[in-house]
């Protein structure tokens, strides 16, 4: 019990205390609409082809850079893959194969930037073309990709062997569609290899998905209960995931910290996906999906295993070693903490300002009652203007400073 309130209060700390990281808008991209764009799909964003057999498409970008310094920009074309959590990556690069199943082209392949890398001056718009070759025997289905343009001295690169599911924006990515018949295919989701775990130093089950056709997978959920020895039963669901063409994803269930003892297990799997037409499956969500997809398997995790498993395990590690009353203290002291912040932030406090001319004649004072992420607009007194911003009539006071004194002169007619 006292383990699962750290992990609650550890995930509090996480969110409190961490700031998110998002791409910013230095850097806008955007496409011409090709002459082959399908019909409905105009003015989207991407590029939604229907081509022809060996057909090469000209792409036209414009590169904006908002920014007040050059940048080097490097321009690279990629292939939809799926992430761990249900994601498309619309610009994975170099992949291995097990992340795909049975996908016939890869779009890095078949998207040509005319440039590498291009650059872009100070407020400056470039623009760029990148060919989309369609192969000799045509698409059946659908062929995904995506187009990067990414500054130099990005912080985080794609990596396919990543684990851990979360995505840093570095660039700036625009998807590609192509395909040489509007056909519509019927997706075929696969349920392969389930198997016992230790990803970055944490156990879990793996379970391994496959979108085995060259189409989209959209509106998946996922139900994962495993049943074990010694009472053990592990559980997760997902909503709203999503399967590029032809990829696979491995779904994990983590133990949190709770040992895998050897043994056999019961392992249920449940996907749900489609819900445009046809809707004919109840979904434990409440939800309707036009297919269904049934696993079961057995797990089966050696005394070995299960061992190795255990003793590498991080969580479990910290479980063992942590005495009982130190734990308690550390739960009360982060609680604290916690309060105590959430007080500072949310209590109201009296911010004080006043307009001064020069020699400190004060010419109005006054307070407002604000919170510390709070702001308030204060007129300036009339017949004058601020010193420092002398074509504003107002200015904004905010609760992060107690004392605000802003200076004015009188407006002389």
């Amino acid at each position: 019990m006292m383990r699962r309130v750290l992990l609650v209060i550890l995930g509090i700390l996480f969110v409190v205390f961490t700031k998110p990281a998002f791409a910013d808008d230095d850097l806008s991209v955007s496409l011409h609409t090709p002459g082959n764009q399908r019909e409905g799909a105009a003015n989207q964003g991407y590029a939604d082809l229907l081509t022809k057999p060996g057909e090469v498409t000209r792409l036209t970008f414009e590169v904006t850079n908002n920014t007040n310094e050059s940048k080097q920009i490097a321009i690279t074309g990629g292939t939809a893959g799926t992430s761990e959590n249900g994601t498309i990556v619309y610009a994975s690069k170099d992949w291995p194969a097990n992340k795909f199943s049975g996908m016939s082209e890869r779009m890095e392949n078949l998207i040509v930037p005319s440039e590498g890398d291009i650059t872009v001056g100070a407020k400056e718009t470039r623009t760029t073309t990148v060919d989309v070759k369609t192969p000799e025997n045509g698409i059946s289905g659908i062929l995904a990709g995506g187009v990067s343009f990414v500054p130099d001295t990005p912080q985080i690169s794609n990596r396919a062997t990543a684990t851990i599911p979360i995505t840093t924006e570095v660039g700036y990515t625009i998807a590609i569609f192509n395909r040489t018949s509007n056909a519509i295919l019927v997706p075929d989701l696969s349920i392969g290899a389930v198997t016992a775990n230790l990803t970055n130093s944490q156990s879990n089950v793996s379970i391994q998905l496959a979108n085995n056709t060259a189409t989209f997978l959209n509106d998946l959920y996922l139900s994962v209960s495993i049943d074990g020895p010694e009472g053990i039963n592990l559980q997760r669901t997902s909503k709203n995931m999503q399967m590029a063409p032809n990829t696979k994803m491995t779904y994990r269930i983590w133990t949190n910290g709770q040992a895998l003892h050897s043994g056999s297990y019961d392992v249920q799997i449940n996907a749900y996906y489609g819900r445009k037409d046809n809707l004919r499956f109840d979904a434990p969500d409440g939800k309707r999906y036009t297919y269904h997809t049934h696993g079961q398997t057995t797990l089966k995790i050696s005394a070995k295993q299960a061992n190795d498993i255990a003793k590498n395990d991080a969580l479990m590690r910290v479980k063992n070693q942590i005495p009982m009353w130190l734990a308690a203290v550390l739960v009360v002291v982060v609680i604290a903490l916690v309060a105590g912040l959430a007080w500072f932030m949310l209590r109201r406090r009296s911010i004080q300002f006043m307009f001064v001319l020069s020699g400190q004649n004060i010419i109005e004072r006054g307070t407002v009652q604000l919170r510390w992420y709070e702001q308030q607009t204060v007129l300036v007194p009339h017949g004058y203007y601020l010193v420092d911003f002398a074509d504003e009539t107002a200015i904004s006071v905010t609760g992060r400073k107690k004392e605000n004194t802003y200076s004015v002169e009188k407006i002389h007619i």
